[in-house]
């Protein structure tokens, strides 16, 4: 085992993981959640009350900035928006030279988006399809709160896009969402598939069935592009069909996309690893240092493959 006392953040995840540059910070500032969805990765989590503090928050992205040329972060949760120091979080991040991303379940938040509308470039939204599919899976009202936080983001002149987890109840709501998002002025609605963790494993009732379901849905979103949003696909759901969708783009092994950080300190360097528990990595906020703690199966001795995305 590595000398984890001496070890540099560099030499860590440069030596161990052969990473040596990073682009994209997704920082989850909290596990707590004004929502509990049925199929929240987090699942008990949900319960716990860690959080990383402003000054925890500048530590890990001057430290990220320093050593891997880190220039874009993305703050998740649970939900941002009900994190004591928001607008203090985000006003240090975009003032000091990061674009700042936030992914929220827009609920209520339209006040808060006027105090802090000039600290964020960009506003991902999560929705489950329309109104009943989403109320089902998120919580009632979540749809209209939904909509209305997508509209006063672009009237505040915020870039807006949408994520949807693909489930048994809406894969007929994502063409007639894709289209309804074009009219608010949505860049995008990126789709992502289901994963049997979390608050899933009590909800197994949204997994797909049928694996031709997915295909189907493609070439439905094919044949109605022109008036969708564009589309981004986690390439996990329709590797059949790639030949109709643009490849996105897949960095050399020694640069990776992104990594991300939960609030225990857990660090994951595959978006498929988070949630489950097989972290090598883990950010120290009381040392500002990353440390090695191998585990069996973890995604460095056990690796998990990234995510990719491919546009329509």
């Amino acid at each position: 085992m590595k000398n984890m006392g001496t070890e540099t953040n560099k030499t860590l995840l440069t030596e161990i993981a052969g990473v040596s540059k990073i682009s994209k910070l997704y920082i989850q500032l909290l596990y707590r959640c004004n929502f509990n969805c049925k199929h929240c990765f987090h699942g008990e989590k949900l319960k716990l009350n860690n959080a990383f503090s402003k000054d925890e928050v500048v530590n890990m992205a001057t430290l990220f900035k320093t050593d891997y040329e880190t220039d874009l972060i993305t703050f998740l949760g649970g939900e941002p928006f009900i994190h004591p120091e928001f607008e203090e979080i985000v006003e240090w991040t975009k003032t000091n030279g990061f674009v700042t991303e936030v992914v929220t379940n827009g609920f209520r938040i339209t006040k808060k988006l006027h105090a802090v509308h000039k600290y964020i470039d960009h506003l991902r939204v999560s929705m489950e399809g329309l109104e009943t599919a989403n109320d089902f899976v998120r919580r009632k009202g979540g749809f209209t709160e939904a909509v209305k936080t997508l509209d006063t983001a672009a009237q505040l002149g915020i870039k807006t896009s949408v994520t949807l987890t693909v489930n048994q109840y809406n894969l007929n709501d994502v063409v007639p969402l894709g289209v309804m998002l074009k009219q608010h002025k949505v860049s995008a609605l990126k789709l992502h598939r289901i994963r049997d963790i979390g608050n899933v494993i009590e909800n197994r009732n949204l997994l797909v069935a049928d694996e031709g379901d997915y295909k189907k849905m493609i070439a439905d979103i094919l044949e109605n592009k022109a008036n969708m949003v564009p589309i981004v696909f986690d390439e996990d759901l329709d590797s059949a069909n790639s030949a109709n969708i643009q490849s996105g783009d897949k960095r050399i092994e020694t640069e990776l996309e992104r990594v991300e950080i939960e609030p225990n300190g857990a660090l994951y360097i595959s978006c498929k690893a988070v949630g489950n528990n097989c972290n090598a990595f883990v950010f120290n906020e009381l040392r500002n240092t990353i440390m090695y703690l191998p585990k069996e199966n973890d995604e460095v001795s056990n690796p998990v493959k990234q995510v990719y995305y491919s546009n329509t």
